[in-house]
């Protein structure tokens, strides 16, 4: 635990702007000066050598810095809960169903609870937010245990496939398909938020970074939005920490350049694979549906590009 002196919590204030330093070239012998965070109601201001920007993806921060941002909306909401399954179980594995009218993921928390994600066009979701409980859980049930329509290309490919890797000893039978079913919502767990995507051109100015949702927002689809803030988080720590051991100012402008080159590999990459795989999905034409369905087939008997991909998922 953090000494009271290292750390101050403010509760019940509100940050009316951010006031930072000017980009306006200086004297190179003339310091930096601070952030400076103005509180709404005449209730003063703090000062701080580095202001991090972690407030998400309608990120005050990020709109004070003035960066460039690409940012559009999928038109599509996801609900997330908790959920109570049946009868405790061996929960130990995600499970995703990908359905015409959008995707639906559950997520083990322990052996009688899953978090729930799903997605689906804003229409539909706010039809589903507006049921009872048990009537949410009933819809969820029948989605998950549901029988989908199948289309004989798509079923003859997928079927082809599958026996040829049967063939070569690389079909992965660790886990069964089946979903868990669901007895109750966690009572109050339900919410539902908006899907977009946002990209800040630039991460960092002197004495601001942003990490997250403020820095980079992307879709659930593959669920690595968290991985990717806490991989922000840590890499600012990590630089901020090296910094002091080589001596340098801790909040050097050149440091969090480094944090934000650093990031910026690590996430481009995972951005435009996710967006490619939200536009595969979009499509309900047979071929596209047998291309990713024998995609990921071939992916899930390939342990080597499988493992690497769970390692480069890892921040």
């Amino acid at each position: 635990r953090l000494p009271s002196q290292v750390v101050r919590v403010c509760s019940g204030v509100k940050v009316s702007r951010y006031e930072l330093p000017s980009l306006e070239r200086r004297h190179p012998m003339d310091p930096c000066p601070p952030v400076r965070i103005h509180l709404h109601g005449d209730r003063g201001f703090f000062e701080t050598s580095l202001l991090v920007g972690a407030d998400g993806f309608n990120s005050q921060v990020r709109k004070s810095m003035g960066v460039k941002c690409l940012q559009w909306n999928y038109n599509q909401k996801s609900i997330i809960a908790t959920l109570k399954l049946s009868e405790p179980t061996d929960n130990t594995v995600a499970w995703q169903r990908f359905l015409p009218h959008g995707v639906v993921a559950l997520l083990p928390l322990d052996a009688e609870h899953s978090s729930l994600v799903w997605t689906l066009r804003t229409d539909l979701a706010d039809k589903l937010m507006r049921l009872e409980e048990d009537s949410f859980v009933d819809a969820l049930n029948q989605t998950m245990w549901g029988e989908s329509k199948q289309i004989p290309l798509v079923e003859g490919v997928v079927s082809a496939v599958g026996s040829t890797l049967k063939r070569f000893g690389l079909v992965n039978g660790g886990h069964s398909a089946a979903p868990v079913n669901i007895l109750q919502l966690v009572p109050g767990s339900r919410a539902t938020f908006p899907l977009g995507l946002s990209y800040a051109a630039h991460y960092v100015l002197p004495r601001v970074a942003l990490i997250g949702d403020a820095a980079h927002r992307i879709h659930p689809m593959a669920g690595q939005g968290a991985n990717l803030g806490f991989g922000d988080s840590q890499g600012l720590a990590e630089l901020l920490v090296r910094s002091v051991y080589e001596g340098s100012p801790i909040v050097s402008f050149d440091t969090l350049l480094a944090y934000e080159t650093e990031r910026q590999r690590h996430t481009v990459p995972f951005l435009l694979a996710i967006e490619g795989l939200v536009a595969l999905y979009r499509f309900n034409w047979g071929p596209a549906i047998a291309a990713r369905s024998v995609g990921l087939q071939i992916l899930d008997a390939c342990t080597a590009i499988k493992d690497k991909i769970i390692d480069r998922a890892s921040y």
